[in-house]
């Protein structure tokens, strides 16, 4: 053990005394140099936890009542779609084309807002046109209480057609078949495709199983359609010759262009003008509207088709009338008039003209 003197331990004593002193002078002289700090520099105190807790009463009101009028506006939508579904059938026809109710008359809408086809909007040309008479040979189509065939009125209709669309327009007009034989549906389809038909019209007359109705009707393509309209087209699809790799690949292109669309638009003005003009002269007509439905003839036309219905055999005294030559003549008029009306929309409908005796003279005496 090491033992210091008294007189060493004062010194040493002493020495850290100074030390000390030194080491609280030199922190006293960097306080004063030090800047002074206003109070408004010094932290925030700490929000009380009341605080916190009423911010998120307010954040979590704010979000209740933002899903809140979310839900009132899809409420709203919900109710403005209900009203469109419970719409007067009427209402509906107009703008879609016409439901299964039979006797519907739908009212045409105004001319300003029809869409330009696609050979208005593009300035293309329309110069080709191939009509295509139902039926034929062995498949007679329908048959009349007194036994007239659907496949003769067809035939000469088209004819009529073809001659009025040539001299008061200049338009190549083709026909699928010139005499009475049978055509399969895809026959016709290639026919048109080859010819690089502009337009495909295929006439038809109807039969219903209420032989007091007299209709008009005009389809377009689509894979499904009504019960109805789905035994129509099974009939008239008989014998196609399509396979069902063809009918695969047609379906599949179908998506591809726009030629549904116009077949809309082309089956509309027809069916419109089509209606209007018979009813002038045969009040008992009825509209049935437009319609879409499975028919394979108008699947497989690379342009816009449409299939028109353009009277009822089944109605004994309709069927005497489409046994004259003056009312073959006024339905291919209306026809007519239905096409150009396609082809320039923002012409004056085409009204039925008082030389409907004499042209069909002069047809019969061709």
């Amino acid at each position: 053990m090491k033992l210091e003197l008294p007189d060493t331990r004062h010194k040493r004593q002493t020495i850290l005394r100074g030390v000390y002193e030194d080491n609280v002078k030199m922190a006293s002289r960097q306080a004063a140099a030090a800047p002074r700090r206003s109070p408004r520099h010094a932290p925030p105190p700490a929000p009380p936890r009341r605080s916190l807790w009423l911010v998120r009463v307010v954040l979590a009101l704010a979000g209740f009542l933002l899903v809140l009028g979310g839900f009132q506006v899809y409420q709203e939508i919900q109710a403005k779609q209900q009203k469109v579904l419970e719409t007067p059938t009427e209402r509906i026809a107009q703008a879609y084309g016409g439901p299964d109710d039979p006797g519907l008359r739908p009212q045409p809408p105004d001319g300003s807002t029809r869409a330009l086809p696609l050979a208005n909007l593009f300035g293309l040309q329309v110069r080709t046109i191939v009509i295509d008479p139902g039926h034929g040979g062995k498949d007679p189509g329908a048959i009349g209480p007194s036994g007239l065939a659907e496949k003769d009125v067809t035939l000469d209709v088209a004819r009529r057609l073809r001659r009025r669309l040539e001299r008061n327009y200049g338009y190549q007009i083709l026909m699928t078949r010139e005499d009475d034989r049978k055509i399969t549906p895809h026959q016709r389809v290639a026919y048109a495709n080859e010819q690089a038909a502009d337009l495909f019209i295929s006439i038809h007359v109807n039969a219903l199983p209420v032989d007091t109705l007299t209709t008009v009707e005009t389809y377009y393509f689509s894979p499904r359609g009504s019960a109805r309209v789905e035994q129509l087209a099974a009939l008239e699809n008989e014998s196609s010759g399509y396979s069902m790799a063809e009918w695969r690949t047609a379906i599949e292109n179908m998506e591809t262009t726009l030629k549904f669309q116009e077949s809309k638009q082309l089956a509309t003005s027809i069916q419109r003008t089509h209606y209007r003009n018979m009813q002038r002269v045969n009040d008992e007509v009825n509209d049935w509207g437009v319609r879409s439905g499975p028919f394979i003839v108008l699947l497989g036309v690379e342009v816009p088709a449409v299939l028109a219905e353009i009277s009822v055999i089944s109605n004994r005294a309709e069927e005497a009338k489409l046994n004259t030559a003056e009312y073959r003549e006024q339905l291919a008029m209306s026809l007519e008039a239905g096409i150009v009306a396609y082809l320039n929309p923002s012409s004056e409908p085409r009204e039925p003209t008082e030389d409907a005796s004499e042209d069909a003279s002069e047809k019969d005496d061709d």
